[in-house]
């Protein structure tokens, strides 16, 4: 905690953004992931943003957000990230996470590019279809979480 709270006294003095990922095990579980950022919260590590895992249940999703901008913190946002779940999972996360204010973006890197550059590798694909391909994988995501949010 002390080189957290280092970190996050060095981030507010210079006015740096300060993002915290979360994980948490076993992965997805609501009631760890909420009382994980209360006891930060408690012990003065104040991220801007939260980036933390999907879950597939609304009301649990929008608890752990809520915890992240408790006590005045509604300045505060949450990035979802994939943790290289599958694209079925990811995708669900997004949909639940969009709908919930607070939830500014998403993270999922793996989830996007991982198959296109494995086939790249291989040989299956050029390198301009692969750019294209994870191009095309991203903003399916981008529109995703959009729609999902209107």
């Amino acid at each position: 905690m002390v080189r957290l709270k280092t970190i996050n006294e060095f981030c507010r003095e210079n006015h740096y953004k300060f993002l915290f990922e979360l994980l948490v095990h076993p992965p997805s579980d609501a009631r760890i992931m909420q009382a994980s950022i209360k006891e930060l919260q408690d012990n003065g590590i104040e991220p801007d943003i939260w980036k933390l895992e999907g879950l597939e249940v609304f009301d649990e999703m929008r608890q752990v957000v809520e915890q992240a901008r408790s006590g005045g913190r509604r300045e505060v946002g949450v990035v979802v990230l994939g943790r290289g779940e599958s694209e079925a999972k990811v995708r669900a996360w997004l949909t639940v996470a969009a709908k919930i204010p607070g939830v500014v973006g998403f993270a999922v890197g793996r989830t996007v590019f991982k198959q296109v550059l494995l086939n790249y590798q291989q040989g299956i694909i050029k390198r301009g279809e692969a750019a294209q391909a994870i191009a095309k994988n991203y903003k399916s995501f981008v529109d995703l979480f959009e729609n999902a949010q209107k």
